[in-house]
C-alpha cells in the first residue's frame, strides 16, 4: 500500500514495484506514455517516476495532460511518464494496483510494517520478491526442468544458508495475469520459485529474471 495525495489530503492505494521488463514479459505496453528504463531500476537510482493505471486516469477525467504531471506518494513527488490500457491489472488481479513504481524506489515507499527486520533488495536473506519469467517459444515446463533444478543445486551450493532447499518451478499465472486483450503470452507466462513468493503488504515484482539464457525469453515484447 501507498499513500497518494490528494487535495484534501491523501488516500491509500495499492501499488507494484517491477523491473524494466516487467511490462515487456506480460506482453502490454503502457497505452500512452513510456515503460521504465533500466536505469530506474537499479537499487537505489531514486528515479521518481511513476506508471498509473487505466482506474487512476478515469479519476482524473481523462486528462491529456496527465502524462509528465506529478504524483505525489507517501509524501514525495513523482512524475507520471505512462498510463497503462484498460483492465490491465498485471500480477496481482485481486487487488488491481493504481500505480506502478520501478524497483530503484523501493527504500523510499517500501511499506515494512509487518515484519521485525528490513531487507534490502540485495539480501538474499529477504523474500520481497517476485519473480516472472517467460518461457522461450517451443520451451515446455518438463524440458525446463532439468535445467531449473541444476541452476537450483548451483545456488544452494553458492549460497548453503540462504538458498538451502532451493527449489524452482513453473506453473501458468492464467488465474493472476489479466490483460486488455485475448494475448497468447498469457499461456506461455510462469511463475519461478516458490521460495520467492512473500505476503508482504507491498508485493514486489521483477519480471524476466534471466535465470538461464537458453530457457527463458528476454523482457522484449512478442513480435
Amino acid at each position: 500500500m501507498i499513500g497518494v495525495g490528494e487535495k484534501d489530503g491523501s488516500r491509500r492505494a495499492f501499488a507494484d514495484l517491477v523491473s524494466a521488463s516487467y511490462f515487456s514479459v506480460m506482453g502490454v505496453a503502457p497505452a500512452s506514455g513510456r515503460a521504465f528504463l533500466p536505469e530506474e531500476e537499479t537499487p537505489g537510482s531514486s528515479a521518481r517516476v511513476a506508471i498509473v493505471g487505466h482506474s487512476y486516469w478515469n479519476k482524473r477525467g481523462r486528462d491529456p495532460g496527465l502524462l509528465g504531471s506529478p504524483i505525489l506518494i507517501n509524501g514525495r513527488p513523482f512524475t507520471i511518464i505512462g498510463i497503462m490500457p484498460e483492465g490491465f491489472t498485471g500480477t496481482t488481479g485481486l487487488f488491481s494496483p493504481e500505480v506502478w513504481l520501478p524497483l530503484g524506489v523501493y527504500d523510499q515507499v517500501a511499506n515494512n510494517f509487518q515484519a521485525e527486520t528490513r531487507y534490502s533488495l540485495g539480501d538474499r536473506a529477504g523474500h520481497q520478491l517476485l519473480i516472472v519469467g517467460r518461457l522461450k517459444s517451443g520451451m515446455t515446463a518438463a524440458a525446463a526442468a532439468p535445467a531449473l533444478k541444476g541452476l537450483a543445486a548451483n545456488l544452494e551450493k553458492a549460497f548453503p544458508v540462504e538458498q538451502k532447499d532451493q527449489t524452482f518451478m513453473t506453473a501458468t499465472l492464467s488465474r493472476l495475469v489479466t490483460s486488455p486483450r485475448p494475448d497468447p503470452i498469457k499461456s506461455q507466462v510462469s511463475m519461478l520459485g516458490t521460495l520467492l513468493l512473500s505476503m508482504a503488504a507491498v508485493v514486489l515484482l521483477v519480471a524476466c529474471l534471466n535465470l538461464a539464457n537458453m530457457l527463458l525469453a528476454r523482457g522484449t515484447s512478442p513480435a
